[in-house]
C-alpha cells in the first residue's frame, strides 16, 4: 500500500502530506550538487542551457518534486530567462516570460492572478489557491520572482476532483459535467497516451509491483519472527495480563479504528484503481494521468496564444515530460510547431557518473544531482 501511495503522490497528487524539512540553498547549488549532460551524455553546463532556451518556445524542467537542487536550478532558470530574453535584457527586443506550473490547478487561476497584481494578501492567495504543502519551500521563491517582475504565472493542472473522477470512472465520465467545469479542462475527448508513454508507465507500474511484493515479503518475514518472539513472552506470563486487559482493549479499540478509519482509506478510488492495475484488473489511472498531461499541454497551448512570441518555462514532475512523451506530445497535438526544450534533472547517487541505459534520452539536457542532500520533504510519509 505504500508503494500505491508513494505513485499517487508523484503523479496524480504530488501536494501529499508532507513534513517540510530545512535545507541549505547553498549546498544545493555548489559545483558539486549537480551535473549537466547533454541528452547522449555527453558533458554539458547550465550556461548551455540557458543559451538553448532562447531558441525554444517552452522549457519543460522536469523535477523530482522533493529535491532541492532541482528547485535551485528551476529558479535559476527562470530568472535567467527574464534577464536574457525577457523585460530584463537591456539590448533587443524582449520577450515575455511565461511561468508555467504543474503545482496549481486551472480553476484557481483567477486567485493567482489577484495575487500576482497585488489584489489580494498572500494570505488568502495560499488559503484560495490550494498551494502543495511544500510551497513555502520549493515554489514560492518562482512564484514571487514573478510577482515582483510582473510576470505571467499559469495554473496548468487539472482540477483533482476531475481526475479522480477519471481515475474512478474512465474518460467517458467527464461528458457528465457542468459547462463551467468543462471549462477547466481541456478540450475532450482527450487523447490517449502514446506507444512510448504507455511503455514507460507499465515499467513504472511493473517496478512498483516489484517493489511492493518484496516490501510485503520484507514484513512477513519480520511479522513471523516477532510472532514467535511473542510467543515465547505469552509463554512465560504475557498471556494472563493478554486476558485479562490487552486483548479486550484491541478488540473494542485497535480493531474497531481500522475497520472505521484505515480500511476504509484502503476502499477510496484511487487505491482501488491501483489495486486492479498491480492485479491485471480495469484500471483508469493512465487516462487519469493523460488528462494531467492534456491539461498541462492545453494550458501552454493557450498561455502562448495570448503571447505570441512568449518564452514559457513549465515546471513539472520528471515522469510527465521526459523522453518528449505525455505532456509535450499534447502540447504538440494542441499547436504543431511549438518548439521545446526538455531538461530533465534527476537525483542519482554520484552526479560524475551518467549512465546512458538509465539517463541517456530523457531530454535535450540531463541533470544529475546530488541525492545525498536533504529532501524538502519525505515522499514516503
Amino acid at each position: 500500500m505504500r508503494i500505491l501511495l508513494i505513485l499517487f503522490c508523484l503523479f496524480l497528487w504530488s501536494g501529499c502530506a508532507v513534513s517540510a524539512q530545512t535545507t541549505d540553498g547553498d549546498s544545493a547549488t555548489t559545483p558539486d550538487s549537480y551535473r549537466v549532460y547533454a541528452g547522449d551524455g555527453t558533458p554539458s553546463s547550465l550556461e548551455a542551457v540557458m543559451a538553448a532556451m532562447g531558441d525554444v518556445d517552452v522549457v519543460f524542467v522536469g523535477e523530482t518534486h522533493n529535491d532541492p537542487t532541482a528547485h535551485m536550478l528551476q529558479a535559476e532558470l527562470l530568472k535567467a530567462a527574464f534577464m536574457r530574453y525577457g523585460a530584463g535584457n537591456a539590448a533587443g527586443q524582449p520577450r515575455p516570460v511565461t511561468l508555467s506550473m504543474e503545482m496549481f490547478e486551472r480553476d484557481v487561476q483567477y486567485v493567482v492572478e489577484e495575487y500576482l497584481a497585488d489584489l489580494i494578501t498572500e494570505k488568502q492567495f495560499l488559503a484560495s489557491s490550494r498551494p502543495w504543502q511544500n510551497y513555502e519551500t520549493d515554489y514560492r521563491p518562482l512564484v514571487e520572482f514573478a510577482r515582483a517582475h510582473r510576470l505571467a504565472v499559469v495554473a496548468a493542472n487539472a482540477p483533482r476532483r476531475y481526475v479522480n473522477r477519471v481515475t474512478r470512472l474512465g474518460p467517458a465520465s467527464l461528458d457528465e459535467l457542468s459547462d463551467q467545469a468543462l471549462a477547466t479542462l481541456p478540450p475532450l475527448p482527450f487523447a490517449s497516451a502514446s506507444s512510448a508513454y504507455q511503455a514507460k508507465w507499465d515499467k513504472l507500474m511493473a517496478e512498483a509491483m516489484a517493489e511492493m511484493m518484496a516490501a510485503s515479503k520484507e514484513k512477513a518475514e519480520a511479522d513471523s519472527s516477532e510472532t514467535a518472539d511473542e510467543h515465547g513472552k505469552m509463554a512465560d506470563g504475557e498471556h494472563g495480563k493478554m486476558a485479562d486487559g490487552e486483548h479486550g482493549e484491541m478488540a473494542d479499540g485497535e480493531h474497531g479504528k481500522m475497520a472505521d478509519g484505515e480500511h476504509g482509506k484502503m476502499d477510496e478510488a484511487e487505491a482501488a484503481s491501483a489495486g486492479a492495475s498491480m492485479h491485471g484488473g480495469p484500471s483508469y489511472l493512465i487516462d487519469a494521468q493523460s488528462l494531467w498531461d492534456a491539461s498541462m499541454a492545453h494550458s501552454l497551448a493557450k498561455a502562448l496564444m495570448a503571447q505570441p512570441g512568449a518564452l514559457v518555462l513549465h515546471m513539472v514532475g520528471g515522469f510527465h515530460v521526459e523522453g518528449a512523451t505525455g505532456t509535450p506530445e499534447h502540447l504538440l497535438r494542441y499547436r504543431p510547431g511549438t518548439r521545446i526544450l526538455v531538461v530533465a534533472v534527476r537525483p542519482h547517487t554520484d552526479v560524475t557518473a551518467f549512465d546512458a541505459e538509465e539517463f541517456g534520452g530523457l531530454g535535450d539536457f540531463v541533470i544529475l544531482t546530488d541525492e545525498e542532500l536533504p529532501r524538502t520533504f519525505d515522499a514516503g510519509s
